[in-house]
């Protein structure tokens, strides 16, 4: 008997060259890394510790950069101490000038006209300086007394975006055994018309048999049933595919039902650009449940993926989608059907994801579309399309009736006028629950969601849509619509609870929401968000508005930038809208312009009211800037309950509340504030910039700032002191509510920790009485030193204060340093690998395992030996 034993001399080398291959990796994994921890496993301890310096380290890098910065804001606030300190050094030279009996009259006004302009610019540098938004030096606090602005609530969120793949709902409506009892096509011959019966389709011959006998006009009802998905590729060259129907001319000549039963005819080739009415069909027939993949469609008028034309017959399509591919054309082109045409029609739960293309009437779903009495419902599409000429549309190109429902559009939109994100060109529309997304660019009226949106019968509405994306043109250009139109018969288009979100940037009739609103239009609980850019008539919320009907409870939040005229918050100009009502509107950004400039309306004419609207932001022009309406021309009513709350700015006729009155009617202004803080050179007023001319008015329960204006700039000669005096009457000028600027603090967060010491708190600013002492100073006073010492040591006592805080600053920074380095220094110890210590075990632990080998090798052959015996 032999007996065989264990071949243990393997095994224990095998076991260490397990060991030796566990050293090598991690030789490897610590010298890639550059780290001997890498995971807690390494070493446990020391990892943990290097978790928390990690944390250090990084709180210490947020300390010297908060650190560094309030050593950039002290340097700011001291450069305009340093600046203030001159000027009230020429200052008191000029006072000790003045105490000279030795000038007359005339020498002594030149010093007071020179020691005014000083101490306007002492005034201008107090105001101005400012570090990353913070006010410096004049930290005053200013509210108007019971001013409390309107409240509005915000949308309440965005439609939400779906995304299908594949068919929206369920495709199949027959089972494959009820199709398989169904009588096959190539059982029917070729010859025979057929007009009512269910006919099957599972190979590509009876789909060719099909489209043939469309073309000889033998189709004229019944079924057709897809069994199986059939694969054009064998068309792939020359003109490709011949359409299904074409040559028809009649719809008598062609009617059936066409079931793709969830199934797919893909690789989809037409290179027919000469040819209109191109598609998979010429011409209409009711399909559904059909996909389309890989199309490659060329065609000339009316051309789709699905369907070139589709006309009368009541045609529906519904459950279909186009995959993938691209469609081209010239008139009429659109990702499923070129053009749909019809009193009665609807389109269901159908997409594109195709790329579209043509010279006029693109859409990334229908081309153009008539459909008085139809709809589409539930479609959509994704990718770009271009019209080389006009009307461009991400879901339409061109429609002059139909409605939409619960329908969107995604991608890049160019064309040359009428383009839309949605739809191109749009009269007669209804549209509900839809929204646009992506880049719309185009020349004249160009919108996020529409071109141009009209209306000129009662029913007319856009509700609840929305515009995401930027838009960009030259004329009538809106964030949502370019132009809106109704008719003169007193019908228009209502938007209702429409959004837009994105940047609109063009040069004349620019709005956030609509560039050109005219006739007979009407917004309501409509907003705009992006920032607005133009030259003239631009608004935050429309640029251009003509013969308007309502806007109401309506407000915009981006900035508006123009380099023109005619420039508002909410409008920028109105025109013949003797019976427009603008009610609880308001703008909070930026509004920028050259002249009439208005935190609500730029330019004012002919509306028939204005009414609790108001602005917060800051308002700034040369000419006729107010901070709720720049230039009032005419109003037919009552202005009422609008206020402004920023700052109003400019050179000549600037208003807080208006820059410029100018009406030959009946005026009314009551119950309005201006809490704004105006600034202007010439005609500048707390509550009204100037009054050139007036019918009558009549102001009541009004309230503006004390602040060193007028309340009314200035007044042409046609207003009498009787006018005059009773306007101010009704004008209460209220002191605003001061907070000490001594009291109002900036604490710099300068270490890691929420402790006291890791704290700096000091103030930038004087108390309120040094400035008031220096802006009421009489230069000729004798009290004039004794104002200017005072002034002078308190800027130096507090350049004083400055340095101590820069010094612990300095202090501060040198410390985190110190420690930041000795953190970096102590987690490089814990952390670091030794490069030549892992080198060193990496060449070990590799002989070791070249030696295993070896052995193992010898060690495996006695056995080996051993089993041959056997």
């Amino acid at each position: 008997m032999i007996n065989l034993n264990t071949n243990l001399g393997a095994m224990i080398v095998f076991s260490n060259l397990k060991v030796s291959t566990n050293g090598l990796n991690t030789a490897i994994e610590r010298m890639t890394s550059g780290y001997k921890i890498n995971r807690a496993g390494d070493n446990a301890a020391n990892f943990s510790i290097n978790t928390k310096l990690s944390t250090q380290i990084g709180a210490y890098s947020v300390a010297e950069e908060n650190v560094m910065m309030g050593l950039d804001m002290l340097s700011t606030a001291s450069s305009a101490l340093d600046q203030m300190s001159n000027l009230a050094s020429r200052l008191r030279c000029l006072a000790a000038q003045a105490q000279n009996g030795t000038y007359g009259t005339q020498s002594l006004s030149a010093v007071k006209s020179e020691a005014n302009a000083l101490v306007a610019e002492i005034k201008s540098i107090f105001g101005k300086t400012e570090y990353n938004g913070i006010k410096l030096l004049n930290s005053l606090s200013e509210k108007l007394i019971e001013d409390e602005p309107i409240t509005q609530t915000p949308p309440a969120g965005i439609v939400p975006n779906p995304s299908y793949n594949g068919f929206i709902e369920n495709p199949q409506d027959y089972s494959d055994a009820e199709v398989a009892a169904m009588t096959a096509l190539s059982g029917v011959s070729s010859s025979t018309r057929i007009r009512d019966g269910q006919y099957s389709i599972t190979t590509l011959e009876e789909f060719e048999q099909f489209a043939e006998m469309s073309r000889a006009a033998k189709i004229q009802g019944g079924e057709f049933v897809l069994g199986a998905d059939i694969d054009l590729s064998s068309y792939s060259a020359g003109e490709g595919f011949i359409p299904i129907a074409a040559g028809i001319n009649s719809s008598a000549d062609f009617k059936c039902e066409f079931n793709g039963n969830g199934h797919t005819i893909s690789n989809l080739y037409i290179n027919r650009p000469d040819t209109d009415n191109v598609g998979l069909f010429s011409l209409m027939c009711d399909v559904k449940n059909l996909c389309l993949t890989n199309v490659d469609v060329i065609g000339g008028k009316s051309t789709g993926a699905l369907m070139g034309y589709a006309f009368s017959n009541s045609p529906e399509i519904s459950n279909c989608y186009i995959a993938s591919g691209s469609v081209k054309g010239t008139t009429g082109v659109g990702g499923l059907v070129g053009r749909f045409s019809d009193i009665d029609g609807n389109i269901l739960n159908c997409y594109s994801d195709a790329e579209v293309s043509g010279e006029t009437k693109a859409g990334g779903l229908l081309g153009e579309i008539y459909l008085p009495n139809g709809s589409v419902i539930n479609s959509f599409s994704h990718g770009n399309v271009t019209a080389s000429s006009d009307y461009a549309g991400g879901l339409i190109g061109y429609t002059e009736r139909v409605s939409l429902e619960n329908c969107y559009a995604e991608g890049n939109i160019t064309g040359r006028r009428f383009v839309g994100g949605v739809v191109g060109y749009a009269m007669e529309l209804i549209a509900v629950n839809c929204f646009a997304k992506g880049k719309v660019t185009g020349t004249s009226m160009v919108g996020g969601f529409a071109g141009y949106a009209g209306g000129s019968s009662s029913g007319n509405i856009i509700e609840n849509c929305y515009a995401y994306g930027e838009v960009i043109g030259e004329e009538s250009v809106g964030g949502f619509a370019g132009l809106t139109s109704g008719s003169t018969n007193g019908n228009g288009l209502i938007l209702k609870a429409c959004h837009a979100l994105g940047n609109v940037t063009a040069t004349q009739q620019v709005g956030g929401l609509v560039g050109n609103f005219s006739f007979h239009n009407s917004v309501y609980n409509c907003s705009a968000t992006g920032t607005v850019k133009g030259t003239s008539c631009v608004g935050g919320l429309i640029g251009d508005g003509y013969a308007m009907k309502e806007i109401k409870n309506c407000y915009s939040t981006g900035d508006v930038i123009a380099k023109g005229n005619f420039v508002g918050g909410i409008i920028g100009r109105t025109s013949n809208s003797n019976a427009t009502d603008i009610t609880g509107c308001y703008s909070t950004g930026n509004i920028s312009g050259v002249e009439r400039v208005g935190g609500v309306m730029g330019f004012c004419d002919t509306i028939l009211s204005l009414s609790d609207c108001y602005s917060t932001g800051n308002i700034s022009g040369q000419k006729d800037v107010g901070g709720v309406v720049g230039y009032l021309f005419w109003m037919r009513g009552p202005m009422t309950g609008c206020s402004s709350q920023g700052r109003v700015s400019g050179d000549t006729n600037i208003g807080g509340l208006v820059g410029q009155i100018s009406s030959f009617l009946d005026l009314s202004i009551d119950n309005c504030i201006s809490s704004a803080e105006v600034s202007g050179n010439n005609s500048a007023g707390s509550f009204i910039g100037r009054i050139e001319e007036l019918k009558t008015i009549s102001v009541t329960n009004c309230k503006t700032a004390a602040l060193d204006l007028d309340t009314i700039g200035s007044t042409s000669s046609s207003i009498s002191n009787e006018v005059l005096q009773n306007m101010l009457n009704g004008i209460e000028v209220v002191e605003v509510e001061r907070v000490d600027p001594s009291k109002i603090k900036i604490t710099l967060q300068v270490g890691i920790n929420s402790d006291a010491n890791s704290k700096l708190t000091f103030n930038t600013s004087f108390s309120a009485e040094v400035i008031d002492a220096l802006l009421d100073i009489d230069i000729l006073n004798t009290s004039a030193l004794e104002v200017l010492d005072f002034f002078i040591n308190e800027v130096n006592q507090k350049q004083v204060e400055y340095g101590a805080v820069e010094n612990r600053l300095q202090s501060a920074l040198e410390q985190i340093s110190v420690s930041y380095d000795n953190l970096v220094s102590t987690q490089s110890t814990i952390r670091d690998a030794d490069i030549a210590e892992e080198s060193s075990s990496y060449i070990r632990n590799q002989i070791l395992q070249q030696a295993a080998s070896t052995l193992m090798a010898t060690a495996n052959q006695t056995p080996a030996i051993a089993l041959q015996l056997l």
